[in-house]
């Protein structure tokens, strides 16, 4: 499992760098555009040349700003419930802007959240001890993703018409909720539990750069093209 999520961007010119490389809890995309830069200035003199930076960094923001929009109000409604329209928004900030020396830029989950972070890769989580409580009801989470601590398993049994089952050799197996006639089960003990894959953070990062980074790119170079000096008017 990874700590936080966070998408690292960079665009290399002049060099050759890997397209892709994933480290723990980072997502590095690189785009090496020294051919597309060639072919596209060949014939343009040292002012178009020095403007390069400016709107290579100008894309990169534009970018990095898009992969958040795409996060917060696509990617994160699309794999939980969403009680506070506000909370995604402040789950991820870009921490680090490109400048023209420095062609890097950085999303980053500013908020810990360990179910996040569980569902980004899925896989098996287990206990410390000899069980693990698997929620079997919605409704646990605070509006910004936390379990309520009264609603923790240790703590919720403390609650009016709410007890534990156990077993016949006194194991625990489940945390059991009376509503009128009806028994829910609100926790259940397991030895494991298994984490579905359903937050898509790094594929959607990566499909929305692909998708956005060369209109970025273009439009910030017509832009350098048309206020400069050379430009007719």
């Amino acid at each position: 499992m990874v700590d936080f999520t966070r998408f690292f961007l960079r665009v290399a010119y002049g060099s050759e760098i890997p397209d892709i490389s994933t480290g723990e809890g980072v997502a590095m995309m690189t785009f090496d555009i020294t051919h597309d830069l060639n072919e596209a200035m060949r014939d343009v003199d040292d002012f178009f040349w020095n403007q390069i930076p400016f709107a290579l960094s100008g894309a990169m923001n534009d970018t990095m700003f898009d992969v958040r929009k795409r996060i917060v109000e696509r990617t994160y409604p699309a794999a939980f419930e969403v009680r506070n329209k506000a909370f995604p928004g402040r789950l991820w900030r870009v921490t680090k802007r490109a400048t023209k020396g420095d062609l890097e830029t950085l999303l980053t989950q500013t908020l810990d959240r360990g179910y996040i972070e569980d569902h980004v890769f899925g896989g098996t989580k287990r206990p410390t001890g000899s069980t693990i409580a698997v929620p079997n009801q919605g409704g646990l989470r605070t509006a910004t993703g936390r379990i309520r601590a009264a609603k923790k398993p240790l703590r919720i049994t403390n609650a009016k018409n709410t007890f534990l089952m156990t077993g016949k050799g006194g194991e625990k197996r489940f945390i059991m909720q009376r509503k009128g006639k009806e028994l829910e089960k609100v926790y259940t003990f397991a030895k494991q539990a298994t984490i579905k894959k359903r937050f898509m953070f790094y594929e959607d990062a990566f499909d929305e750069t692909e998708l956005v980074f060369s209109g970025h790119l273009n439009d910030r170079m017509n832009r350098a093209i048309a206020t400069s000096r050379f430009f007719p008017r």
